[in-house]
C-alpha cells in the first residue's frame, strides 16, 4: 500500500497524472482474523484517508440479486432465512483512527464548509480522526449552531434579545462564547456607532450580573474611545454600575 500513497496521494503514477477532480476510493477487507489482508492501520496511511466501514445489509444483497434478475428460489429463500445469507464475521472496528492536524486541515475543514447532513459528517469523523474525537467535534459543533454570535449582538440584538434571555446561569460557557465572539467583531470594527453601543450596553443589561462585569471589564481593556462612549451613554447601565465602575475597571 505504501508504494501506491503517491498515486493516493497526488493522482500520479509513474508518467501518468489523474485529473484534478479526480477521486479515488479504496476498497479492503475489514482487519479481522477472517481475512487475509494488507495492514491498513499504519499511521502514515491511516492520517491520509477516512476509513468507512461498510456492512451491507439482507436488503441492500436482496435488492442487488434482483438487479441482475437472481433466481426468485434464492431471493426467496433469503427472505425467508436472512440467517443463511453468510456467516457472522468476527466484529471489527475502525480504532486506529486517531486525531492528527493532517485531517482537520486537509479533510475535515473543506468537508465542514459543505455543511454535509450530521449522520453523513459524523461518519466521516470517525473515518478520519476516532469515535471520541467525532463525539466531541458534533458536539461541539451544536454548541456553536446554537450561539448568539457577536455579530448579531452589534447590529441585530432585537432578533436575539429572547434567546439571551433564556441562557440559564449553568449554561454561562455559552455566553463565554458569544462574549469572545462580540470582542472580536469589535475589534474588526474599532469604530463602534451609537446604535451598536446601545445593543452592548443592552445585551449586557440582559445577562447576569458577574459575567456581564466580566465582559465589561474586557471592553474597557481594549481602549476604544467609541465603545466607552456609545455604550456609556445607556443611563440604565450606568445605573447598574453605579459604585462599582471603579472595581471593575481595576485590570
Amino acid at each position: 500500500v505504501q508504494a501506491m500513497l503517491p498515486f493516493i496521494l497526488d493522482g500520479k503514477l509513474h508518467t501518468h497524472q489523474l485529473p484534478l477532480d479526480t477521486h479515488i476510493v479504496l476498497a479492503d477487507n475489514p482487519p479481522t482474523d477472517d481475512h487475509i489482508l494488507t495492514d491498513t492501520s499504519d499511521k502514515a496511511l491511516a492520517s491520509r484517508v477516512c476509513h468507512i466501514m461498510l456492512e451491507p445489509s439482507t436488503e441492500e444483497f436482496l435488492d442487488y440479486a434482483k438487479s441482475i434478475d437472481a433466481d426468485f428460489s434464492i431471493t426467496s429463500f433469503i427472505s425467508e432465512n436472512p440467517d443463511m445469507l453468510e456467516i457472522k464475521h468476527s466484529p471489527y472496528s475502525i480504532d486506529f483512527t486517531y486525531p492528527n492536524r493532517r485531517a482537520y486541515l486537509d479533510f475535515i475543514n473543506p468537508l465542514v464548509k459543505q455543511n454535509p447532513p450530521k449522520e453523513l459528517l459524523f461518519e466521516t469523523l470517525k473515518g478520519l480522526i476516532g469515535t471520541a474525537a467525532a463525539l466531541k467535534f458534533i458536539k461541539h459543533q451544536e454548541t456553536l449552531n446554537s450561539r448568539i454570535r457577536g455579530l448579531d449582538i452589534l447590529n441585530r440584538y432585537e432578533l436575539v434579545k429572547d434567546r439571551v434571555k433564556t441562557i440559564k446561569k449553568d449554561a454561562l460557557d455559552q455566553l463565554n462564547i458569544s462574549g469572545e465572539d462580540l470582542i472580536r467583531e469589535i475589534k474588526k470594527t474599532k469604530n463602534v456607532t451609537f446604535e451598536q453601543g446601545q445593543n452592548i450596553a443592552q445585551f449586557l443589561l440582559d445577562i447576569p450580573e458577574e459575567y456581564s462585569y466580566s465582559l465589561i471589564r474586557a471592553l474597557l481593556k481594549l481602549g476604544y474611545d467609541s465603545v466607552n462612549k456609545t455604550v456609556g451613554e445607556n443611563k440604565e447601565l450606568i445605573k447598574r454600575l453605579d459604585g462599582k465602575l471603579q472595581e471593575i475597571s481595576k485590570l
